[in-house]
């Protein structure tokens, strides 16, 4: 086994040496090479072709009898050596469900079947991938039967963490369900896109709707709405709720002035994100989703390029993607054609934001008395992130002082959240 990333780092020299040394031992015990990570080598840099002369040169008799490349993308070798460029070629996908269920079967005799379908159906994981979580699940749990499945899924969800570098961050939030406060017919919308992630196995697969529709393999949704009504917050809790770590793209790192890296961004995201079963949040989307124009110039349509290759990989994608805009009519129809879900996040009503003031504040926070939500509410028409921004600035002042959560410290830090919005001041709802 050669790694092949730091052969390719050698200089040609120690590289050549390298291949000798590895063409002796396996001429005298009679052994296959596998050169692991080949990609390493496909890319030009100095010496690039004494080293790929240095190997060429090791293969045949008295040298290596066989030598097998892996790699992780389709090579480009049409420049190399004609020996070096292969003779077979396999491509190894990784395994579907039946696979994966087998591989944990074969891993953990003694787990329960529920358990055993929710572990396959919840990560696309490789038998390298399934292997290592098992043990790892095993060493946590030594006294158990089998590991449970929380213990489990941890240990999957860390083995297929993907390595999206600056590209995506993951979102860590703690809401549940109680803590969104939406109308019915909103909530139902949320619900109705979990089912579709947790039974698109039934469906799809056994039912037999995936050979109908083959071009619905993930699910993905659009929520809209102004800012601070809850739509990151709903993101997180639909991911927590199907299991799944939720990743938001940073728009700033993916977007290029280069013609051709904003795609190259976007399938490395959505390559990594595939592999490791996660769902994508796109905040602010409609700077990467937005209409296409007429072409003008190159850029116009370099920029429909963009918009065209999203739509593919968004429709290609199996798992969720979720997209959230301030400004729905911004989008492309097409993409408003391809979502499952969409839901509008309203500004909330006197009610609801009566009902977001009962809920902002944690049971620990020590409250005074004269804090009425409903009074809140009439005061103060502001969406539920102002509303926590507003709780969080009068606990702040509260603490300064050393005493209880008072009616004054919300209005004074409602006023600074005012100022902070540009929004205009009415002296009676401060008094």
């Amino acid at each position: 086994m050669v790694d092949g990333a730091r052969a390719a780092a050698l200089d040609p020299a120690d590289f050549g040496a390298l291949v000798q040394a590895i063409a002796l031992a396996a001429r005298l015990d009679g052994r296959l090479v596998c050169w692991r990570g080949a990609d390493a080598l496909a890319h030009p840099s100095p010496g690039h072709g004494e080293r790929l002369a240095a190997l060429a040169a090791a293969l045949g008799p008295g040298g290596i009898d066989l030598l097998v490349w892996t790699w992780s993308a389709i090579p480009e070798v049409g420049a190399w050596p004609a020996r070096l460029r292969g003779r077979l070629r396999l491509t190894l996908q990784p395994p579907g469900a039946a696979g994966r269920r087998a591989l944990w079967r074969a891993e953990l005799p003694a787990l329960p079947g529920d358990d055993l379908e929710a572990l396959a159906d919840a990560f696309r994981m490789t038998g390298g991938q399934i292997r290592e979580a098992a043990a790892a699940a095993r060493a946590a749990s030594p006294a158990a039967a089998h590991p449970p499945l929380e213990v489990l899924l941890d240990a999957a969800r860390r083995h297929v963490a993907p390595r999206l570098g600056a590209l995506a961050s993951l979102v860590v939030r703690t809401d549940s369900w109680e803590d969104l406060v939406l109308p019915q017919d909103r909530r139902r919308l949320l619900e109705e896109l979990v089912r579709r992630h947790r039974f698109r196995q039934t469906v799809m697969a056994e039912w037999g709707f995936g050979r109908r529709h083959a071009d619905a393999r993930g699910i993905a949704a659009l929520f809209s709405g102004p800012s601070g009504t809850g739509k990151t917050m709903a993101a997180a809790i639909v991911a927590r709720e199907l299991g799944l770590d939720l990743y938001r793209v940073d728009l700033s790192q993916i977007v290029s002035k280069y013609i051709g890296e904003t795609e190259k961004h976007l399938a490395q995201v959505f390559a990594e994100a595939e592999a490791s079963e996660v769902a994508l949040f796109f905040d602010e989307a409609d700077a990467l989703f937005g209409k296409r124009s007429s072409v003008q110039d190159a850029h116009d349509r370099y920029a429909n390029i963009e918009v065209a290759y999203l739509l593919q990989r968004i429709e290609s994608y199996p798992g969720v993607v979720i997209m959230a805009s301030n400004l729905r009519k911004n989008l492309d129809d097409a993409f408003l054609r391809r979502l499952q879900v969409i839901v509008e996040f309203a500004m909330p009503s006197a009610p609801e934001r009566a009902e977001i003031w009962r809920r902002v504040w944690p049971r620990e926070a020590p409250l005074a008395e004269g804090l009425d939500p409903a009074d809140l509410a009439d005061r103060f028409e502001v969406s539920g992130g102002n509303i926590r921004n507003i709780a969080v600035g009068a606990a702040f002042a509260a603490a300064e002082e050393g005493s209880p959560i008072t009616r004054r410290h919300v209005i004074d830090a409602a006023r600074a959240e005012y100022l902070r919005m540009s929004k205009l001041i009415d002296a009676s709802r401060f008094a």
